[in-house]
């Protein structure tokens, strides 16, 4: 995984995040991709997102007026 790039998701919610790090202790802390507060996953609740959560996701991270 790599930070900043990486996206995730909870597989018990269903929340979006981006890899924001992976401390010590193993936890994956993300963010969701539009920007707020980062939260800590076990690796082990996380699901690699669909075709569809990645896209949105990207879309989200774009800033407005600027393309990828």
């Amino acid at each position: 995984m790599e930070p900043g790039k990486t996206i995730k998701v909870m597989a018990t919610t269903g929340e979006v995040g981006v890899v924001d790090e992976i401390d010590r202790g193993g936890a994956v802390w993300l963010r969701p991709p539009q920007g707020g507060p980062e939260w800590p996953a076990d690796p082990s609740e996380l699901r690699e997102p669909t075709e569809r959560e990645r896209a949105k996701a990207f879309v989200l991270m774009t800033p407005v007026g600027q393309s990828r």
